[in-house]
């Protein structure tokens, strides 16, 4: 700039110039240093660079350094992998050899083993063919000959009947030998050599037995005949002529109708056509056989007692004489009446209306005793199961409002209110006054199907009601028991088995419930964590069906991955302190109480923001609350193990295969009791059976000592010398006696349960 000299008038001039040429040279000072500095740096990189590619160069020597002893390795490797496959071929080899010789070993051992059975073999059968020589050269002696059933050879017993066949056949001539053979066996047959034939009485009971008719039955004999073989049943006029004996025509009658309560129902009735003339009969035999009786109770009176059951498909009318010495017997039952129908009054009336007639009229019955005609009354009595009776009496039965048909005690009074001879008895006139308005569990317009039945001859079955006192009161409460001490597991039954199965299976369901929607839950759960996640390393996959998101910092519903969450819905709230408004997920509504009381109820919350959450806080309280959910999970499994295992031990109690339940059982069996599988209760004969007192001994053993089975035990023992009362008789004054007794005190005793 020192080479220019420029005079400049303007001194103003000057100066600007003179600071223009300042600024220029600084600037170009400045752009020398940038270049020097760009220079230095260019040269720092160069050098960088070729140190880099020398680190390149080395780490390259050592890669391929590697790379050799890789494959080295995998070389060995294979080597080692050849080595263990050819030993594990080997070791094949080896257990294949030794399973071998094992089979032939078992072979040889197999093969010793019938080596000494053909040595037996041949022993007995040298021995079989000594005494089958013996037993020949027996066959062929004239005397002294062996006895048939003491032959054991079977050749020889052949070599004999063939023997016998031939001196048959050379008996009975030329010709045909049927008939004489036949004829030999039917005379075989007469002394009793051997039977061929079926006695008139048997031939009649298989007659019966198979169902034949008279035709099928001829068809058969007939067959057998044309075929040349004897036939082994008597002739159709013998069974006839047994028919005509067992079951005559003449007093029974058989009719088919249709049954008045079903229209469309074929009903067969089969009734006794003179009752008065099969009363005379049988009761004229019973006097000469000296079984008639007439003592202090019966008077000049014959006692004659109506029963009705149904049994099957069956109802059958029956009567049984009292003037005997035990009543109950089958040879003292009177077959009236039986049809296939069901059992009820207006069924009754329609199909045995003429034998319930005849029942009616009888009043007296003229009978030859000791040689004498004597006119005696006849006394009638209603006996039988409760539902005839309650039919026969215009009745409604054990489940109306006035149960009894002998009082008017209501239904499901309580025992302990009850009082001996506080009662009030019905009469006929209360039964006829009660018919005109159907009162007091009596049917409208209907009265007493026998009419010389009174009532106090409406007797009770009083071993039916044992039975069942028995069975209500004694056998299912030690049942009860039984299935109390079996049962493991923590749901009481008290008494009420089906409330407990209920309450057992109602806790499963519940908590299975419960950990399902919880396992839902959690997987809609972890869908909201992954977004969470990916709003804090802000990479979300914008949703494309999101209208408008919330004022939440992070939007949840934003992430198309919130759309397969089923638990979070995207419904919005308005927060409580700032009014803005947010989705329930997007607020902190996390928790499945949380939804479950927002479905329910208005709730009031206060967003994230306005909690001080925001950022990495939020996902931390996320993860926290996602692993207390998890744990809760956990311990719902093991509450429903917990349950599953107390149901199926309740289960085993109720379904009676505990050890108490079973021993119980046993005992009963031992004694000669058998619980019916579906009723779950036992016959007449087996609840006696029960009710001796030795056997409720053993059986309330099995049980350890307690109140109730010390109550049980006495109530049982009680209602067992009640049950020996009840008699089919007239019962002496000390009977009586000892029978109110203990009603007496069984009913202390159930009053006191």
């Amino acid at each position: 700039m020192n080479h220019f000299r420029v005079t400049i008038e303007n001194p103003r001039i000057e100066v600007q110039l003179r600071e223009r040429i300042a600024q220029l040279e600084e600037e170009v000072r400045q752009e020398r240093e940038g270049r020097i500095s760009r220079w230095r740096e260019e040269q720092w990189l160069r050098q960088q660079l070729l140190e880099k590619e020398e680190e390149i160069r080395e780490l390259r020597k050592e890669i391929e350094s590697l790379t050799e002893d890789r494959n080295v390795c995998m070389a060995k490797a294979k080597d080692a992998l050849a080595q263990k496959a050819r030993l594990k071929a080997l070791e094949q080899k080896l257990n294949r050899l030794e399973s071998s010789n094992d089979r032939k070993r078992s072979r040889e051992h197999c093969l010793e083993k019938d080596n000494q059975k053909l040595q037996k073999l041949n022993e007995e059968i040298a021995k079989s063919r000594k005494l089958m020589k013996d037993e020949l050269r027996e066959v062929h002696r004239f005397d002294g000959v062996k006895g048939y059933s003491t032959l054991t050879n079977k050749k020889v017993k052949s070599g004999r009947v063939e023997e016998a066949i031939k001196s048959l056949q050379h008996i009975s001539g030329e010709g045909p030998s049927e008939l004489f053979f036949g004829d030999v066996i039917l005379k075989l047959s007469s002394t009793g050599k051997f039977r061929s034939k079926m006695s008139h009485t048997e031939g009649y009971t298989l007659y019966h037995k198979v169902g034949f008719s008279r035709a099928s039955y001829s068809v058969m004999n007939n067959f057998l005949r044309q075929k040349g073989i004897l036939s082994p049943f008597p002739s159709t006029r013998v069974v006839m002529q047994q028919k005509r004996v067992n079951a005559s025509r003449d007093q029974f009658e058989v009719t088919s109708e249709t049954s008045p309560t079903n229209p469309s129902k074929l009903v067969i009735v089969v009734q006794l056509k003179d009752v008065k003339k099969f009363l005379i009969e049988k009761l004229e035999a019973l006097d000469r056989q000296g079984k008639l009786i007439f003592d202090v109770s019966t008077g000049r009176k014959l006692w004659l007692c109506i029963h009705g059951d149904k049994g099957g498909s069956h109802f059958k009318l029956c009567a049984t004489i009292g003037n005997v010495e035990v009543p109950n017997s089958a040879y003292h039952i009177v077959p009236l009446g039986m049809f296939n129908d069901e059992e009820n009054s207006e069924n009754l009336a329609c199909h045995l209306g003429n034998l319930i007639t005849q029942i009616n009229d009888l009043t007296e019955l003229e009978l030859l005793i000791g040689g004498n005609k004597e006119k005696i009354p006849v006394e009638q009595f209603l006996g039988g199961d409760l539902k005839f009776v309650y039919a026969a009496i215009g009745h409604m039965g054990a489940a109306s409002n006035c149960p009894c048909q002998l009082c008017f005690v209501k239904k499901r009074e309580k025992i302990g209110s009850y009082q001996v001879g506080a009662i009030k008895l019905r009469t006929e006139v209360d039964y006829s006054q009660d018919s005109l308005t159907g009162s007091n569990s009596v049917y409208e317009n209907s009265s007493f199907m026998f009419h010389r039945v009174p009532l106090p001859n409406v007797i009770p079955p009083s071993f039916h009601i044992a039975m069942g006192l028995a069975q209500r009161y004694g056998f299912d409460p030690l049942l009860d028991k039984a299935t109390e001490l079996d049962n493991k597991s923590s749901t009481k039954i008290d008494g009420n088995k089906k409330k407990a199965m209920r309450t057992a299976k109602g806790l499963v369901t519940d908590i299975r419930k419960e950990q399902d929607k919880l396992a839902c839950h959690l997987e809609s759960f972890q869908i909201l964590l992954e977004v969470l996640e990916r709003f804090k390393n802000g990479s979300i996959h914008q949703s494309r069906t999101l209208q408008k998101p919330c004022s939440a910092q992070w939007c949840l519903f934003r992430d198309s991955a919130m759309e397969k969450s089923k638990s979070f819905r995207s419904v919005q709230l308005s927060c409580s302190s700032c009014s803005d408004v947010f989705h329930a997920a997007c607020a902190g509504m996390w928790s499945l109480e949380d939804w479950s009381l927002f479905d329910s109820v208005d709730q009031d919350f206060d967003c994230l923001s306005c909690c001080g959450r925001s950022g990495t806080m939020i996902v931390d309280d996320a993860n926290r609350l996602y692993g207390e959910m998890k744990e809760k999970l956990e311990q719902l499994k093991e509450d429903l193990e917990e349950a599953q295992d107390n149901y199926e031990q309740l289960m085993q109690a109720v379904g009676g295969k505990g050890a108490f339940r079973e021993a119980l059982e046993k005992c009963w069996s031992r004694l000669g009791a058998d619980m019916s599988a579906w009723q779950q209760n036992f016959c007449g004969n087996h609840v006696m059976k029960l009710l001796k007192e030795d056997a409720i001994d053993e059986y309330t053993s099995l049980f350890p000592p307690s109140p109730t089975i010390s109550h049980l035990k006495n109530f049982l023992k009680a209602l067992g010398k009640i049950a020996q009362l009840c008699v089919p008789r007239s019962m002496s004054d000390e009977e009586m006696e000892e029978l109110n007794e203990q009603i007496v005190k069984d009913l202390s005793i159930k009053t006191k349960k």
